[in-house]
């Protein structure tokens, strides 16, 4: 899939004649070629800025990169059944070579979008484990499994930015390679992979659901950790947590956190408890198969909230945190009359420091309203950006939204850069942003 770096450059900078009279015939096709060049650069901002440059071409105009990102992808038949691949991914800045193990149903066809399941090992597992457990679900459902094994030491979660990335980047590779319906991409993981996908609301517009196994969010308000306060970033889509009632009074309590905090945003978040079970839980109770055909991303959701507190995380399909304000903080001291700690127990602790962590994160909660109408309120936020596909925006651009008391309009401009930097990232045929709107 990945081209040569001196040949991608040669195809940002010109074309042949020949190339020119193809894209004086079909832009499209061509269109389509140059998208995949810049998806398959490694790094990120290599992705970036090959997008700028492609969105200077004077010869392919933006109904041709728009025609083009819907019909984006080609790809093969594949070979139903279980396999595991080594692979380089890049994660954190750097290669990292990983285990896959990914599951393929008889139903699968190159040419229709398939869903998948995202399944995170526990401690000392590997992706071979969740292949077993989730491959007859998926394939009753016609969907694909993906569950990448920990490269590293693989004794718990670490909560890092590497353990994050690796699902991510995995998830990029199977898609370039299996056509997946961007609106079905499902997470689950046990045990520590159930700590994973608490972790991952910090990068959120991927999944159509989420379903923790016997895994929480962490409390902890050092070392950026606490992700309780971000678990409002999964309150557009189905949060299912399945736990014996038996494990960790600490674990169950951050979970109550969280799903607080889930269905105060509106939320569908429920815990699944199982009371005859520790640190385990039972797969054949729950309705996989009904869960999972019920549950489809929505990338023009009518309601999002967004949380961060980390500088580069804010991001949720067409709502995004640019600037923080003064009193965000990931970490931070706490301060507190130590007569009134030492009489609490530990859940007044965790609701107090839980209580403290959300008065220092940025929030945005949105509404959209109907054609180009946007209702916002924000807490710790001093900038934030609307990130609008054609169907969002009103008659030639008019947007207006109601923020800190007042009604904003303006007329947005659609935008190749737009578009392309966004689709670069997430080759997601589904929502294709053209305009942005910086309000500050």
């Amino acid at each position: 899939m990945v081209m040569p770096l001196l040949l991608v450059a040669g195809l940002l900078a010109g074309q042949s004649d020949a190339s020119q009279d193809a894209a004086s015939e079909n832009p499209i096709s061509l269109a389509r070629a140059l998208l995949a060049e810049a998806v398959d650069l490694e790094q990120p901002r290599a992705r970036r800025d090959a997008a700028r440059e492609l969105a200077k071409r004077e010869d392919i105009e933006l109904e041709h990169w728009l025609e083009a990102a819907r019909s984006f992808g080609d790809f093969d038949a594949l070979e139903a059944g279980a396999r595991e691949d080594q692979v380089e991914l890049f994660v954190d800045g750097k290669r990292e070579r990983t285990s896959l193990s990914w599951y393929v149903p008889k139903s699968y066809r190159p040419d229709q979008p398939a869903g998948l399941i995202v399944a995170v090992h526990g401690a000392g597992g590997s992706g071979k484990h969740e292949l077993a457990t989730f491959a007859p679900i998926a394939e009753a459902l016609g969907m694909l499994v993906l569950a990448p094994s920990e490269a590293g030491p693989n004794l718990g979660y670490a909560f890092s930015e590497r353990e994050r990335q690796v699902t991510l980047a995995a998830l990029r590779w199977l898609r370039r390679r299996a056509n997946i319906d961007e609106n079905r991409v499902h997470l689950t993981g046990v045990s520590r992979g159930g700590h994973a996908c608490f972790d991952l609301a910090r990068h959120p517009e991927a999944w159509a659901s989420v379903v923790p196994r016997i895994g929480g969010p962490a409390l902890l308000v050092t070392e950026g950790r606490n992700n309780i306060r971000l678990a409002v970033n999964f309150s557009h889509l189905p949060v299912r947590v399945l736990q014996g009632m038996g494990d960790q009074d600490k674990l169950l309590l951050n979970q109550e956190l969280a799903l607080d905090r889930l269905r105060a945003a509106g939320g569908d978040a429920l815990r699944i408890e199982f009371a005859e079970h520790g640190h385990s839980y039972d797969r054949q109770a729950f309705d996989w198969a009904g869960f999972y055909e019920g549950a489809v991303r929505d990338p023009q959701a009518t309601r999002l909230t967004l949380a961060a507190a980390r500088e580069g995380e804010g991001q949720l399909l067409w709502l995004g945190i640019d600037r923080f304000g003064k009193e965000v903080k990931e970490d931070f001291t706490l301060r507190v009359d130590p007569h009134d700690w030492n009489r609490w127990d530990h859940a007044d602790r965790a609701r107090f420091m839980q209580a403290e962590a959300d008065r220092r994160t940025a929030r945005v909660d949105a509404r959209f309203l109907g054609v180009g109408r946007f209702e916002l309120e924000t807490q710790g936020v001093s900038r934030l950006q609307l990130l609008l596909p054609n169907e969002m925006l009103g008659e030639r651009g008019a947007v207006e939204a109601q923020w800190k008391g007042k009604q904003r309009k303006k007329k947005l401009k659609p935008s190749a850069r737009v578009l392309l930097e966004h689709f670069v990232e997430h080759f997601d045929r589904s929502f294709l942003p053209v305009a942005a709107w910086e309000l500050r």
